[in-house]
């Protein structure tokens, strides 16, 4: 039996017995009676294969499915003493039939048979008892294929592992061993992402993901899209989710109930079959304390068929989560399903808050060891007060790029959630004539008037990603002098025109940047608001272009500390030519290089760079 197994029958930790060796064939006399039920079944695994080899892939065809689950079965015949199949016979049966073409190779069906090896145990299947007429195993099930527990506590065939060391075998090790040539340059330039796109990515491949947060904001809400679109594909807060080619194992297992409450507002409507050969639900706490036992976690994925497990939540995983041996235990429990290419994704709770009741904004606000954020690729944290619908989404560890922050709204009746809010660069950029700086970038973004050197350097590199892309144009600094000097600026293409950012306000802007103007109204000038949490987005359907009016976005002050160097009443000179702009809200003065406020009379400031051409 497997570890699992032992585990049940002892209510105890679990235990890892050694793998036993295929079982000793009965005679050729005693074998008989069963050749022909021996004989029925492999045709009829040899043909799952022959079917999916005999045309070429489509999607939903799942060719790695089907490979591992033949494998699995046939050498479960194989290992069973009443037939007449070897090993060495079962697996060259899949590679011979097995589907191939250029993208799933010889390479990949070999990998499935290994990966089979590793699953079926020693002990084969029981032999069948013949009754006229009757097929006793009916449709043979996968090996890995997870069953109901039964009343004696019995589990199919799972992989047995005492340590990571026991669990792969020296062909195993060798498969992990790579020059260093292959490790470094071979690996893509570019972040894989599970959730993600290009440099903004929420999950990596090949990096556990944490979504972290108090009781109640929705962690179970977001999961339960991520894994929605992992099952059927689609996107989740404007990014794309990479979908699976095997499972995904739930561990439901902090208020299973309540998991499945929030999961049926969310998968509900995929049909059951879909979701009975993608999803798969562990209820309740495993069988071993994960920390503790660190081959529990990818022995359920193995036993699952999975190539995906949803942490549901930490807690409840490992006990003593604060100790950094069990931090450390848990951490090599997920290192190891990445090590098999099972991809981990976990929901964890918070210790404390930020200030007066801010947000977090670091990993040490994260509860437990410090070796369960600095194991995870990428940690998103959701603050908010339990049942909100708008809640606040920040990216405290990232893989490539930071995604966000954002404000986010759950729908807790659909299960479904959307960007509410995010401050766009590109917007405020464009509704300042004099553009935008990095000090300015960071205060929009981070939500405070004072913010860090740090932060002003990350919306500085922010900025320049945006200007690299031909969204945004830099706008070069000068130095100090008697007249002290300027901080650069990034200001907004000429096809961007003056736009608003109250776009990102509506919840139907659903992750997507705002990069053109709105096509339902003219373009506006943005209220003063460099935070960008502006609450003139849904008072107004369409309107004309002179409804917009208000003063410029910025706060007193500019560039990146000082006071504007030219700020005051002054009547606009005698024949100057002047061009309007802002829907007439302001005009570009030719004579002196300023813009003017058409209302007050007010002087913004000189406008260094490209210009308006004259009227």
């Amino acid at each position: 039996m497997g570890w699992l197994v032992a585990a049940v029958a002892e209510k105890g930790p679990a235990t890892s017995p050694e793998k036993t060796e295929p079982a000793e064939k009965w005679s050729a006399e005693k074998r008989a009676s069963y050749e022909a039920y021996e004989r029925g079944a492999i045709r009829d695994e040899v043909a799952r294969l022959d079917a999916l080899a005999a045309k070429p892939w489509a999607e939903g065809d799942h060719w790695d499915i089907t490979t591992y689950e033949v494998a699995c079965n046939l050498l479960d015949l194989a290992h069973s003493p009443w037939t007449a199949l070897t090993v060495t016979e079962a697996e060259h049966l899949v590679r011979e039939h097995a589907p191939t073409d250029q993208r799933w190779t010889a390479e990949d069906v070999e990998r499935k048979i290994d990966s089979a090896r590793k699953t079926v145990s020693g002990a084969g299947r029981p032999a069948p008892a013949l009754t006229a007429g009757v097929d006793p195993f009916g449709k043979a099930e996968p090996c890995g294929n997870p069953e109901p527990m039964s009343a004696s506590g019995l589990l199919p065939t799972v992989p047995d592992a005492t340590s990571e060391t026991a669990a792969a075998p020296r062909d195993e090790a060798l498969k992990r061993l790579m020059s260093g040539g292959t490790f470094i340059l071979d690996t893509p330039r570019d972040t894989p992402a599970i959730w993600g796109v290009g440099d903004r990515v929420l999950w990596a491949e090949g990096e556990s993901a944490i979504i972290c947060g108090p009781p109640g904001v929705g962690k179970t809400t977001l999961t339960g899209q991520v894994v929605r679109a992992r099952i059927i594909g689609g996107t989740v807060l404007g990014l794309p989710v990479e979908p699976t080619t095997a499972r995904v194992l739930y561990l439901a297992m902090d208020r299973p109930r309540q998991i499945a409450r929030a999961l049926r507002r969310t998968l509900g409507d995929i049909p059951r079959d879909v979701l009975d050969e993608r999803l798969v639900v562990w209820q309740g706490p495993p069988l071993a304390d994960i920390a503790q036992h660190p081959e529990t976690m990818i022995g359920l994925a193995q036993l699952a068929g999975a190539d995906t497990i949803i942490v549901d939540s930490v807690k409840d995983a490992a006990v003593g989560l604060s100790n950094d041996e069990v931090g450390s235990g848990y951490n090599r429990a997920r290192q190891m399903c990445i090590a098999a290419n099972v991809q981990v994704l976990e929901l964890h709770h918070m210790v404390k808050r930020g200030d007066n009741g801010s947000p977090p904004t670091s990993l040490a606000d994260m509860y437990g060891s410090v070796w369960i954020g600095a194991g995870a690729g990428s940690v998103v944290n959701i603050h908010g007060a339990a049942g909100d619908p708008i809640v606040q989404m920040r990216h405290l560890k990232t893989p490539a790029d930071e995604v966000g922050p954002y404000r986010l709204r759950h729908d807790h009746d659909l299960g479904h959630t959307e960007i509410f809010h995010q401050s766009d660069l590109i917007a405020l950029a464009a509704a300042s004539p004099a553009g935008i700086t990095a000090k300015q970038a960071a205060q929009a973004v981070e939500d405070t008037d004072n913010p860090t050197a740090a932060q002003v350097e990350k919306a500085r590199r922010k900025l320049s990603g945006l200007a690299k892309a031909g969204h945004l144009f830099e706008v070069s600094g000068t130095k100090g002098g008697t007249r002290g000097g300027t901080a650069a600026s990034w200001r907004a293409m000429p096809d961007h025109g003056p736009v608003s950012d109250h776009g990102s306000d509506h919840g139907r802007i659903s992750g997507v940047p705002i990069t053109q103007p709105h096509t339902d109204h003219a373009p506006a000038q943005n209220p003063r608001n460099i935070k960008g949490l502006s609450d003139h987005g849904s008072d107004h359907g369409d309107h004309a272009p002179t409804d917009h009016a208000g003063p410029p976005p910025f706060r007193e002050g500019g560039s990146g500390s000082g006071e504007h160097p030219s700020r005051g009443k002054t009547p606009k000179r005698a024949g100057s030519r002047t061009t309007p702009i802002a829907g007439g809200r302001f005009a570009y003065d030719h004579q002196t290089g300023h813009l003017v406020d058409t209302q007050t009379g007010e002087i913004t400031e000189q406008v260094d760079g490209p210009q308006p051409p004259a009227a």
